[in-house]
């Protein structure tokens, strides 16, 4: 049995969303159907679990990004259309927006689209269902675009204090392995050869 994430229409056009278990989607959608709901999309929560989570760069870029356009009066669509655009994007970045921005148009809210891609962390997702409530999810975004910022200097600071104690051990060892295997070979001949000398000479 799998956990599946849907969205599913009711008989009176409302939009129901949620998770149940059922052996495929095919199951679901026949489990749904009984409660007079027609399925409309379906996702395995723990194929999205298995996804790769952006890192706080990404994320810091897509909600910089995303609240730029918003304060600027463009719609949550066209502005997910814009970054999925973009030159010089990562393929996978690009296919993940593309997603959220289908999710979107089948009508799902941003944290919705968002929480079934797995790749979000649940601090993201959670201000984002805030914003989406408040109506302020530009606001939002900057300052999620602010605090991973600041993460993503502090993880870059930490790889830089890290670097340094790592070259000088291999440095070190480097040194170890050049004494072992060129120096001490030549001291060991040279000992051999006074040990060998005659004891006139050695006087």
């Amino acid at each position: 049995m799998a956990t599946f994430w849907y969205v599913a229409k009711s008989m009176e056009g409302k939009i129901r969303r949620g998770t149940m278990e059922a052996a495929g989607e095919n199951a679901l959608q026949q489990m749904l159907k009984t409660q007079g709901l027609y399925l409309i999309e379906a996702k395995d929560t723990a194929a999205a679990k298995n996804r790769k989570r952006l890192s706080p760069r990404q994320l810091s870029e897509f909600a910089k990004e995303l609240s730029t356009l918003l304060s600027s009066g463009v719609s949550i669509v066209r502005a997910l259309e814009i970054i999925a655009e973009e030159e010089g994007l990562a393929q996978s970045s690009r296919t993940l927006y593309l997603d959220i921005l289908t999710d979107l148009k089948r009508g799902l809210s941003l944290s919705e689209a968002m929480g079934a891609k797995g790749c979000f962390p649940e601090l993201m997702l959670g201000m984002v269902r805030s914003g989406e409530g408040g109506g302020n999810i530009s606001l939002v975004m900057n300052r999620l675009a602010m605090h991973y910022e600041r993460e993503s200097r502090l993880k870059q600071q930490v790889q830089s204090a890290m670097t340094y104690p790592m070259v000088l051990l291999v440095m070190c060892a480097l040194v170890v392995m050049m004494i072992v295997t060129f120096i001490l070979p030549q001291f060991e001949d040279l000992f051999s050869r006074i040990e060998s000398l005659p004891q006139v000479t050695r006087i």
